[in-house]
């Protein structure tokens, strides 16, 4: 206790009326007493200052947002940045039609005639336009300023898309990085209280929200700590309830939901989290703020002012860190050369192409040594077969952790509970577990309802953030044993990128032509040979830029997202460094001599070079080859063909669609059930249980295929033929057409298009490109390998990787890519509760058994609820 309590006393933050900086000034600052190291993202920058003079320091967010804004940048490095984001977007980003006014989209079809999200508060927004109009400000005043990056951020949150995320690293020498807001009450800030925690009231009779607040200080007398709760009536002169409907109603960028009861919800969470106190900075909340965060200045106030229901009063004020660079209190001249222009690691990878390449042999070496442990760990990892239930009693000696309302655990995101007239499976994740994890909560789920003659579930989707589909498929098959692949498999397509579908579609068949007219035929070598020697200075330096591009190529396979790499990475580096170090070995010998290609050098070159591509080709690249990544198409169409449709207002190409379930994949699931399931048919109901807050694409992936499922099977039928599913809401707006229980934050997530895998394939063809005189098959043939790499879109400056959005989307199998993609169907609930529980995870579950009590009586009394 004496340690913690030494703890707190450092972490003590001072309240000053101001402090002014070399960069900028600030009215009034919170101090903490820590300091910040001199490590992260500009460690020799500040290794030539003292620690002390760089103090951790808030201030207001208004005057956070205007020191920023002070900083200049290069307009032309902006302009290209901002042109890159637009094209990229205009490549890949799925949306970016329907998102402009989704009600000029056809046909307006919806599975269930469910509503679809439209107007300014549930995401409608054209980016592409105001991302323009943003270019052309920069280009007529040809001025910019570090708040670019706030204001590219404010039009993407308006689109509440969660797996939209540009500028999400970008090299603006950390001004941006790691910024964090800060809510303080009054009594800490006045220092008669240690730290406040939010709470909301659950249950309550009359099914009003009521937040509480529970204030902590110092007994005086004996040092210890007291908690005085005081319910708040008013906050700026509003009912609780309606301040986080409205601050949630603006795009602010922290809660990302087309739903608006999602996005209050989430706002509710923030700010009453059960383990929100922070006895070091003794703050109402925080939020981490990244570089893609808008201006918080823009959606909140410096300060708020609070009423309690005693007639007492406080001030809640927000603040921000200062950027590291102001409190170490480098000049705004000093911030601005040294740190904010300087081109993302991105930009220069793919651009530049300045980097040295690793010694060949040490690196093959490496790869082969990684081939072998990959392999080794693949034999290893192969799990054994799951125990049949009855060898294996229930209270064995398996893992499992039970919760404090007894939950049965099966590893950190699944847990089951069996009560006497219904039972509960809750999973807070669809990441971190594999199939046999499910299996076994599966397992002994069925068996404990069996035994207990119990044929009622809940799944309690509360918080679950998403993850892996295919996990969410697995628990789809689970529910229904009997339902065939074609039956829960939903569409996908992708928009038609010409870049991709037109352009790609003759090169590998070019290569291969190369290859075959080259092979063997030694007049034809010769005389590319004899072409190349003409000008040995321009071989010499084509030679150059052929390791260029190759150098290129390593540095996008040797990025750090590919920290744990597979072995089609594995093969694709070893091919690369081999064609780098032949290529040097020839540059070398012509240099040397000085000498000339021979025949027998270019013919084993160009070998080398298309076996280089080769692999590349069949590169499992995540925009390329559908098969491989989302298993069978239901109708036998390829990926390639050109599909239009009307989104937004506009017509727009898309591909055919595609479907994540493999049915091979799914037979052999179905057969690892029957083995291990001895009860598959237990349950006759299931209700779907979730806020629609922090919710990911998998949950509502999983909740829409098990209720599309029941339906196309029962209809409207009184008797049902499967086990009907039930959807049930609570908290958000207190209205049920704003509580979605699950929702799609956005389409299935991708990097850019993976706009930096795409450039390997763009590199390898400026490699033949760069070697092959145009007497083989035309300039038209080498012309399209430059019109693919041309029809990519540039690099943003300021990146240092790619950009993060949907660039798949998914429609309900009830209507297929004739009706609206699932992200803009606002799905109803069925039922909804008008209470505001918050303690519903594993790890702080206290209002979990009055909830799942409310909830239980749909199965039995539907008719009295709403």
């Amino acid at each position: 206790q004496q340690q913690q309590q030494q703890q707190q006393n450092d972490m003590m933050m001072v309240y000053n009326p101001g402090h002014q900086f070399q960069a900028c000034s600030f009215t009034s600052t919170i101090r903490f007493k820590t300091v910040l190291q001199s490590s992260g993202f500009e460690n020799s920058i500040y290794e030539s200052f003292n620690e002390q003079r760089c103090p951790n320091i808030a201030a207001p967010i208004s005057q956070i947002s205007k020191c920023i804004s002070s900083f200049k940048l290069d307009p032309s490095n902006v302009i290209q940045h901002l042109q890159s984001t637009i094209d990229i977007l205009n490549n890949y980003y799925v949306f970016k039609s329907i998102a402009a006014n989704p009600l000029k989209s056809y046909p307006l079809k919806t599975p269930f005639d469910f509503p679809i999200y439209n107007g300014i508060e549930q995401g409608q927004f054209d980016i592409i336009s105001g991302l323009e109009e943003l270019l052309q400000e920069v280009k007529d005043n040809n001025r910019a300023t570090l708040d670019i990056f706030l204001r590219m951020n404010a039009m993407t949150a308006k689109l509440f898309d969660g797996h939209l995320l540009i500028n999400n690293d970008i090299s603006t020498g950390g001004m941006l990085v790691n910024r964090t807001l800060f809510v303080f009450s009054g009594e800490v800030l006045d220092g008669s209280a240690k730290g406040t925690m939010l709470r909301t009231e659950f249950p309550t009779a009359n099914e009003e929200f009521v937040l509480i607040a529970d204030i902590i200080s110092k007994n005086k007398n004996n040092n210890e700590m007291v908690k005085t709760s005081k319910e708040i009536k008013k906050i700026d002169g509003k009912d609780p309830l309606e301040f986080f409907i409205e601050i949630a109603s603006k795009p602010s960028g922290i809660v990302k939901y087309k739903s608006l009861g999602a996005r209050v919800q989430g706002m509710i969470q923030l700010f009453t989290n059960p383990n929100s106190v922070d006895y070091n900075h003794h703050s109402i909340t925080h939020v981490k703020l990244r570089e893609n965060y808008p201006d918080t200045s823009k959606f909140f106030k410096d300060e708020y002012h609070i009423l309690y229901e005693d007639g007492s009063s406080t001030v809640w004020k927000l603040v921000q860190d200062v950027p590291q660079a102001v409190s170490c209190d480098m000049t705004k001249t000093m911030i601005e050369n040294t740190l904010l222009d300087k081109p993302g690691s991105m930009y220069q990878h793919l651009d530049s192409m300045k980097h040295a390449v690793m010694k060949s042999e040490s690196i093959i070496q490496k790869l082969k040594k990684k081939i072998e442990e990959k392999k080794k760990k693949e034999e290893n990892d192969n799990p054994p077969l799951l125990p049949a239930v009855e060898r294996m009693p229930h209270h064995s000696s398996h893992k499992k952790r039970p919760s404090f309302i007894g939950f049965i655990r099966f590893g950190k995101s699944i847990g089951y509970k069996v009560y006497d007239d219904y039972a509960v499976l809750k999973i807070d994740s669809f990441s971190g577990w594999k199939k046999t994890g499910l299996l076994k909560a599966w397992a002994y789920l069925t068996q404990e309802a069996h035994d207990r003659d119990v044929t009622n579930l809940i799944i309690d989707v509360t918080d679950n953030g998403g993850g892996f589909v295919k996990l969410g498929y697995f628990l789809a098959q689970l529910l229904y044993p009997d339902a065939t692949w074609e039956e829960i498999s939903n569409p996908y397509d992708r928009l038609y990128s010409p870049s991709l579908e037109d352009d790609i579609g003759d090169i590998k068949s070019i290569v291969d032509d190369y290859y075959d007219l080259l092979h063997d035929n030694i007049t034809l070598a010769e005389q590319i040979t004899d072409t190349l020697n003409a000008n040995r200075e321009l071989l010499i330096k084509k030679m150059s830029s052929m390791l260029s591009l190759l150098e290129a190529m390593m540095d996008i396979l040797s990025g750090k997202k590919y920290k744990i790499k597979p072995e089609e990475i594995i093969y694709l580096e070893g091919s690369i460094v081999s064609t780098i170090k032949l290529t040097k070995d020839i540059r070398q010998s012509i240099v040397a001599k000085p000498n000339f290609l021979s025949t027998e050098q270019f013919e084993t070159l160009w070998r080398q070079l298309v076996a280089t591509a080769n692999e590349v080709f069949s590169f499992p690249f995540a925009d390329l080859n559908f098969k491989s990544l989302f298993g069978m198409e239901i109708e036998n169409t390829e990926v390639s063909e050109r599909v239009e449709h009307f989104r937004g207002g506009t017509f727009d190409n898309y591909t055919s669609v595609f479907h994540l379930v493999d049915p091979f994949e799914f037979t052999s699931k179905q057969r690892f059930k029957e083995k291990y399931i001895h009860h598959p048919f237990q349950f006759d109901q299931y209700i779907i249980l979730g806020s629609g807050s922090h919710c990911g694409s998998t949950t509502d992936t999983f909740r829409h295929t098990v209720q599309a499922y029941a339906y196309t099977k029962n209809g409207k039928n009184s008797a049902a033929v499967v086990p009907p599913v039930y959807t049930v809401s609570f908290g958000g707006t207190g209205e049920k057409l704003d509580a979605a229980v699950t929702q799609f934050p956005a389409g299935t997530s991708g990097e850019a298009g993976n706009v930096e895998e795409l450039y390997l394939i763009a590199l390898i063809l400026r490699v033949l490109n760069t070697i092959l005189p145009p007497l083989i098959g035309g300039a038209s043939s080498l012309n399209s390998f430059d019109k693919f790499y041309n029809d990519l879109p540039n690099v943003c400056y300021y990146c240092n990787e790619a950009f993060k959005m949907p660039i798949y989307q998914i429609y309900s199998r009830l209507t297929g890519p004739s009706g609206i993609p699932m992200e803009y169907v606002n799905e109803i609930p069925d039922y909804y509760i008008r209470q505001w529980p918050r303690a519903t995870t594993f790890g702080s579950d206290k209002d979990l058994p009055d909830l799942y009590k409310l909830t239980s009586r749909v199965f039995y009394d539907r008719e009295t609820i709403e």
